[in-house]
């Protein structure tokens, strides 16, 4: 992961000064990218140790759709998730509203104000769409998947940071590509979970495809990229460490048309990392 670990040290360097939303305080670049072939390996850091069971655990939750699982987000979105932050949108503590998986798998068709929790009775569900075109369509240039919704995102506890998908289905050969477009990314904490995080979901359509089809390329796109100022000393740290050989990963998975479900399970192979560097989290 050496376009990641690039970046890393230009944020750090070159990044400009900036007062944020959480009063932290960041270095930020606008407008960088970094791409990923998984045929190299799976994209997991070894330059700190990467919990790949509760990266899959948080894209499980969000695949299902559903606002909130304690047993599964609770130690990534609990600080999202209290009383106070829930409150202010009329909802109980842990809903966290109209965010990722709502988003994926109910995005609004129209608005009202008639659902406390924040959206409409039709809805689109994007991951069905998504999987029927890539069977029976796979040449289009329509596989999206977006999480945005102007409206929305002004009434939940924390907008999408990951903001859009595009699928590409190589006709030549077997090969399923994605490039994701993230509006706001913390290149210390989150990015290394998001990067392993997508990796993992393209692996998992990739698998669930008819025929199968082969994970390719990641291509990763950021609008906000941020050093949080409290990341910096954790940074140079890592920075400091030699990378190691990439693992490799066994996915297996099944789209459930009936039930509209994605399902998947997989096997790490060869994973040796540096020990993990805490970071405290920017709400």
């Amino acid at each position: 992961m050496k376009s990641y670990l690039d970046l890393l040290y230009k944020c750090l360097i070159h990044g400009k000064e900036h007062h944020d939303r959480t009063g932290v305080g960041t270095h930020r670049l606008h407008g960088q990218s970094l791409h990923h072939d998984l045929r190299d390996g799976f994209p997991l850091l070894t330059t700190k140790r990467m919990p790949l069971r509760t990266i899959d655990g948080e894209l499980k939750w969000i695949v299902s759709g559903s606002r909130w699982e304690a047993d599964v987000g609770s130690s990534i979105w609990a600080a999202w998730a209290t009383h106070e932050k829930c409150s202010v949108f009329g909802r109980n503590a842990g809903n966290l509203g109209p965010t990722y998986g709502p988003m994926l798998r109910r995005f609004p068709v129209g608005i009202t104000e008639d659902d406390p929790h924040g959206l409409p009775p039709v809805c689109v569900d994007q991951l069905a769409e998504l999987m029927y075109e890539l069977e029976e369509n796979p040449d289009s240039r329509r596989l999206l998947i977006s999480l945005w919704h102007p409206y929305y995102q002004q009434r939940c506890t924390v907008p999408p940071c990951s903001v859009l998908y595009q699928l590409h289905a190589s006709h030549a050969d077997s090969d399923l590509s994605m490039t994701v477009y993230w509006r706001s990314s913390d290149i210390f904490l989150g990015l290394p979970f998001d990067i392993a995080s997508s990796a993992m979901l393209l692996s998992a359509i990739a698998a669930a495809c008819k025929p199968v089809r082969k994970p390719a390329m990641l291509y990763c796109n950021f609008g906000d990229l941020h050093l949080y100022n409290n990341h910096r000393d954790q940074a140079k740290e890592q920075l400091n460490r030699e990378p190691r050989e990439l693992p490799s990963i066994d996915v297996e998975a099944t789209w459930h048309a009936a039930a509209y479900e994605l399902a998947w399970r997989w096997k790490l192979n060869g994973y040796f990392p540096d020990p993990a560097i805490a970071g405290e989290v920017a709400v």
